[in-house]
């Protein structure tokens, strides 16, 4: 699963990307993958390792909450659609959304 989020803000100069995706680890751990920088650069890399495939998606849902709550969007990728990393992402953004009316 991967979840590609954007901000862009042209008033301050940013445009940045972020992407984190559930990897597999050869020893049947599992890694929450990171990606993130300036638009049009390589940007930075970094990969977290779990016990468990639970905790690294647990941890990875709690990152893209906090990018969410930063202020990025979801972005279209060229990977497949994925419809139910789709409705997460949405459901994320929605309750996101709702906290910042209140």
């Amino acid at each position: 699963m991967r979840v590609d989020l954007a901000r862009t803000d042209p008033d301050v100069n940013m445009n940045r990307f972020y992407y984190v995706q559930l990897t597999k680890g050869i020893f049947g751990d599992a890694g929450v993958e990171r990606f993130w920088g300036r638009r049009g650069t390589s940007g930075r890399h970094r990969l977290d390792w779990y016990q468990s495939e639970m905790d690294a998606s647990s941890a990875m849902t709690k990152l893209v909450k906090a990018k969410l709550k930063r202020g990025y969007a979801p972005i279209e990728t060229r990977e497949p659609p994925n419809n139910n990393l789709i409705g997460f992402v949405a459901s994320l953004a929605r309750k996101q959304n709702e906290t910042k009316d209140n």
